[in-house]
């Protein structure tokens, strides 16, 4: 176990929260936006993605995280990922996006204000594994909000869009 000083420890607390939090966005390679990808009410829950989840970071694997997913109500999800010096919450819905699916994710700060949304790509190799990336930041930055939106949209199904995130396995449920 690596100390929760270690720089593998932070590291993992920097890549995964730095995506969902506005406040260091500048430290990440994850694209930020003001608008989420589709509405809310059009999002469906997956149950294949609730419940707890052991993480990985994709960066250092040796940094360990607990991801619960939890169903907000039938369209959206609450996030909680908990490492071993902090907890952040996020909200997050799903959106179709040229066939794929999407995840519109932003910080709940406890102060109730605005975050940026990112999106992550949840896929389910096996019912006990979840592979999270995110959309990079990369080429998108440089373009305007509206035609960084429709970059994704044309670009969904090309892996270079995407950066590893976490690696996480299901949890055993508590007893």
């Amino acid at each position: 176990m690596t100390s929760p000083t270690s720089p593998s420890s932070l590291a993992i607390r920097r890549a995964l929260a730095a995506c969902a939090l506005v406040s260091l966005g500048l430290l990440t390679g994850c694209y930020e936006s003001s608008t989420p990808l589709g509405p809310a009410e059009r999002g469906v829950v997956n149950p294949e993605f609730l419940g707890p989840w052991t993480c990985r970071s994709s960066a250092n694997p040796s940094d360990v995280a607990t991801l619960l997913v939890l169903a907000y109500d039938p369209s959206r999800y609450v996030l909680e990922w908990r490492d071993k010096e902090e907890t952040t919450r996020w909200a997050a819905h799903s959106s179709i996006v040229g066939g794929a699916l999407l995840h519109n994710v932003r910080e709940l700060k406890p102060d109730g204000r605005d975050t940026k949304w990112v999106f992550l790509r949840a896929l389910t190799p096996t019912e006990s594994d979840l592979a999270l990336a995110v959309v990079k930041d990369d080429d998108l930055g440089k373009l305007t909000e509206p035609d960084a939106l429709r970059e994704i949209r044309r670009r969904v199904r090309d892996e270079s869009l995407y950066k590893p995130w976490a690696n996480c396995q299901r949890a055993a449920a508590a007893r």
